[in-house]
Order: structure tokens, then C-alpha cells, then sequence
């Protein structure tokens, strides 16, 4: 079907004609690019390379328009340089939509060919099946260099090239020199064979489009197959030292190392140091109006490949704060939410030690209550002070006056200066505490611990009810570990601070 479609546009042509065995299945997208064998129709006759490519829906440049078609032909027509392969004739048929090129057509292949040792004319499923051998250094160097200087070409007239790869760089080599070819398939948005790796490559934003594709062409010359991931994780240990420094610049760009640009890799000493024997004046003339509105209208289309984007800062996304999913910030008393709540002060009831209060519970008849002090399962006070109460706020007494009491059955009273050290009225003392110990006046006392009063203060709670309420407690969970267990959990309420009166009188309530 498509030779009988050649067959029929080459009719009304008087320069080329069809071959006896016109069909090329050179290309690797039989229904995107279809490539025919033709001749001219001069005396030498000579064998041209006529391709006919589909125009994508995607495609931004309406060739059907005749101003648009005769500037989109006149540009590519107009390309001179010695590594571009030239576009002798250009044609669109807006019937079929398909955009009709002829070119020169050489024995040498492409460096995909040179690469697997293949005859160009073979079919592309066959003739890319066996393994492909690495390039000379010299080779690769010449022909990197040359691939450079025609992509720098397309960069002053601003044209993109992301269709870059071994297969669009055809060899010449009588005069020892490649040539880029497919321009045009940027221009009307061809999908580029290396799209995917270009697109997931982390270099992507640092690195020129044409500088990746280069790398992939370079990787397959140096390595004699393609790279198939987007990230270049090691070199081949058979690659050239000197190739494999360009690749980790390429690939892996840091610092004064890095090859992002076109330019950057033309003064790499592996290319610069290559001598060419072609003129590479430019001598085009500038990009008129229509030209650069082309240009234009073909990179909307995403023609001009994935632009290179600078890098942003990225701040920490880490946050101080607490869990914003409850569910998953739970603990033993509820949701993580509830921890820093702020609410009214609870208001606290006192009870005293009347047999009335429903706190308490009467000691057990085996208990032995002549003893004034029992050990506390944590932080124990020493022998002679009663135990703190452990109970929730609600409880006879707050643990702040029983603090005090303690502090002053021991010795201490008053700021933490014994009695026999200073008077209440503030007369000095005579250095011996009236509780039988001696103070030196520097709230140290030396006595032993009295027996606890029968009659404790008032809101105190006495030795014989700690001690019922400790065994109680134990006798009800258990063991002792359990209890430790228990008061470690505990959040110990804050300590009401007494008044100089209150401590005064927990003080003479005590004696």
C-alpha cells in the first residue's frame, strides 16, 4: 500500500523515479517513517533515499497552509554544513498527510551499522540481532567530535534536535566524516526513540537534551550496545577510561566536572584536541520573521524536547508537632490529641481521717499498727516518716501538706532550719533541737526519728492508715512489682505550696 502511494506521487514528479525494488524496512517505525529506494532523473542516475513520514495529530505545524509549507521546505532545504546530511528535495501531501524528503543515499550506513557490522539495506529486525563491538578511540573521538559541531550548528539556527541517536548519523567513508540526518522530525513533533530515558533520567534538569542524547550515542560507541536505563550506575570495565570520565560528567553531573551544554563538551580535552579538515564557516544567512515563528510554533508542540529546569531548594518537610492522625498516635490513656488540652483546675476535695470518710477502709485485724513507718515502694522517705499517699487527687489529704508534716516530724521545719536552731519568736537557740537532736543553726539535725503522734494533724494522714492503705493496696494486685509498676505510671500531682501559718500550725498539730 505504501509503494502504490509512492508510486502515485512519484508520477507527477519529473526528478525521481521509483527502483525496481523500491521498499526499504530500514527504520524502526514502519508505520511512522517508510523509506524507499529511488533514482534520479539526471544522467548520473544516481540512488537517493526518498522517505515518506506521517505527520502526528500531535504536531503543531499545519503544512496544509501554503506559506507554512513553503517556509517549513525552504528551511530545511536551506541547511548547509558539512556533518548535516543534506534535504535535496522536501514535499508534503496534505491527502495523506505525509511529509515526502530525498536525500543522498551512501553505502557506509549508519554507526549503528558500523557498531553491529550490518549492511544498511537489511531489514531493521535482522540486521541489529547480533552483538554490536565497540569503536576505535580514535573513531569515537572523530566522530564525537563531528556530531558536536552539527548539533551546535542546529543550537545557532535554534533548531532542537532530540532525535538524536546512532541510527540518525550516517557515515561517509570516503571523506572519513558522519552526518546528522532527520531534522525535520523535531520540527513536526516525532516522538524521539529516547523520549522515555530522557523524561526519567534525574540529569533531566541540569543537562541539555542534546547533551543526553549525545551521551547515549557515545555510551554505544565506547561500549558496543545501548545504554536501556536512564541512570547510568557503572561504565562497562571494557570502556575507555577517557570516555567513561565524559559519561559520569554527562550522567552524573558535579561540580567542575560536569558536561550539561553542548559547548561544555566541545572543550573536553577528548574532543577539542580533534583536528577537522571541513570549513565550518556559516555562511547562512539570518532566520526570517516566518523562520522564527516556525521555530516557535514547533517547540509548543514539544518539539524542542524537555526543557531544562532549575533546581529549587527544597526545604525539610519535617514538622514539631504532634501526630495530626489521632488514630495513629495512640497511648494508654487515649488519642495523642488530648495529651496538651488545656482546661479548667480540677477543684480537689479534702477528707479527714474521721471514721465518716468513704476513702478509707479500717486496717485489717492482723496488721500490725504499732510500727510508725513502713517502706515506700519508691522513694522512701527512711525510717520514722510516713508514706506519701499514692491515691489520685481526690484523696484525705493533698501530698503537699503531707510533705510538710514529714519534713517537720523529722527535724526540719521552717524553711529547712531545725527548731533547736532558731526560736519561733526569733530568738537564737541554745543549739539543741527540743526534739532531742542537735542544731548548729544550718537546718541540720542529727536526732533519731520519734514515734509518730497518736494524734495526727488535721488533713494528715496518719502512719497506721499508710501503712492499711499500702498493704491494702498490695494484698489487691497482687505483688509489690505491681504496685512499682502502678506508681510509675502515675502522674504525681503538683504540690500545693503552705502558707506560713499552715506550716506553723501542721508543725504544733504534729507535737
Amino acid at each position: 500500500m505504501a509503494t502504490q502511494h509512492a508510486g502515485m506521487y512519484l508520477r507527477s514528479s519529473s526528478t525521481h523515479l521509483l527502483n525496481k525494488t523500491p521498499y526499504l524496512g530500514i527504520g524502526s517505525r514502519p508505520t511512522e517513517k517508510i523509506f524507499f529506494l529511488v533514482n534520479s532523473t539526471n544522467r548520473s542516475k544516481e540512488e537517493r533515499l526518498m522517505a515518506m513520514v506521517k505527520r502526528p495529530e500531535a504536531s503543531t505545524v499545519d503544512l496544509k497552509i501554503e506559506a507554512t509549507k513553503a517556509v517549513f521546505c525552504g528551511m530545511l532545504e536551506g541547511l548547509k554544513h558539512p556533518y548535516i546530511l543534506p534535504v535535496l528535495e522536501v514535499d508534503y501531501i496534505p491527502e495523506k498527510e505525509f511529509l515526502v524528503t530525498f536525500r543522498p543515499l551512501t553505502k557506509s550506513g549508519s554507526i549503528r551499522d558500523l557498531i553491529h557490522n550490518a549492511k544498511p539495506r537489511d531489514p531493521y529486525a535482522r540486521k541489529y540481532d547480533k552483538t554490536g563491538k565497540q569503536l576505535s578511540l580514535r573513531l569515537i573521538r572523530e566522530y564525537g567530535r563531528q556530531i558536536l559541531e552539527a548539533l551546535l550548528f542546529l543550537r545557532s539556527r535554534r533548531i532542537p534536535f532530540p532525535q538524536l541517536h546512532s541510527g540518525n548519523v550516517i557515515l561517509d567513508r570516503e571523506k572519513k566524516t558522519c552526518r546528522l540526518t532527520e531534522v525535520e522530525s523535531s520540527l513536526i513533533n516525532i516522538e524521539p526513540r529516547y523520549s522515555r530515558l530522557l523524561a526519567e533520567t534525574p540529569a533531566a534538569s541540569e543537562v541539555d537534551v542534546e547533551a543526553l542524547c549525545f551521551g547515549h550515542v557515545l555510551y554505544e560507541m565506547a561500549c558496543g550496545f545501548e545504554l536501556s536505563s536512564p541512570v547510568l550506575d557503572c561504565v562497562p570495565p571494557h570502556c575507555y577510561r577517557e570516555v567513561g570520565e565524559v559519561l559520569e560528567g554527562i550522567f552524573n553531573p558535579n561540580g567542575d566536572d560536569a558536561l550539561t551544554s553542548i559547548k561544555s563538551l566541545l572543550r573536553h580535552p577528548l574532543f577539542a584536541e580533534v583536528s577537522l579538515r571541513e570549513d565550518l564557516t556559516d555562511v547562512s544567512g539570518p532566520l526570517s520573521s516566518g523562520e522564527k515563528d516556525l521555530l516557535k510554533l514547533a517547540k509548543k508542540g514539544g518539539g524542542g524536547g524537555k526543557k531544562k529546569e532549575k533546581k529549587k531548594k527544597q526545604h525539610s518537610s519535617k514538622t514539631i508537632s504532634s501526630t495530626s492522625v489521632p488514630e495513629d498516635a495512640t497511648w494508654t490513656g487515649g488519642v495523642a490529641g488530648g495529651i496538651n488540652a488545656v482546661g479548667p483546675p480540677k477543684q480537689k476535695t479534702y477528707h479527714s481521717n474521721s471514721t465518716s470518710s468513704p476513702a478509707r477502709q479500717p486496717p485489717p485485724q492482723n496488721q500490725d499498727t504499732t510500727h510508725t513507718a513502713v517502706a515506700e515502694p519508691v522513694g522512701g522517705r527512711g525510717p520514722g516518716l510516713p508514706s506519701p499517699d499514692t491515691s489520685p487527687p481526690t484523696s484525705d489529704a493533698p501530698s503537699g501538706e503531707q510533705s510538710a508534716v514529714g519534713k517537720a516530724m523529722g527535724g526540719k521545719a521552717m524553711g529547712g532550719k531545725s527548731m533547736g536552731g532558731k526560736a519561733m519568736g526569733g530568738s537564737k537557740g541554745d543549739g539543741k533541737g527540743s526534739n532531742g537532736g542537735k542544731g548548729a543553726g544550718k537546718g541540720k539535725s542529727t536526732a533519731t526519728p520519734r514515734p509518730a503522734p497518736k494524734k495526727p494533724a488535721s488533713g494528715a494522714l496518719s502512719s497506721a492508715a499508710a501503712a492499711s492503705a499500702t498493704m491494702s493496696g498490695i494484698s489487691d494486685l497482687g505483688s509489690p512489682e505491681a504496685v512499682l509498676a502502678m506508681l510509675k505510671k502515675a502522674k504525681k500531682p503538683k504540690k500545693k505550696a503552705l502558707s506560713f501559718k499552715e506550716k506553723l500550725a501542721a508543725q504544733l498539730g504534729g507535737r
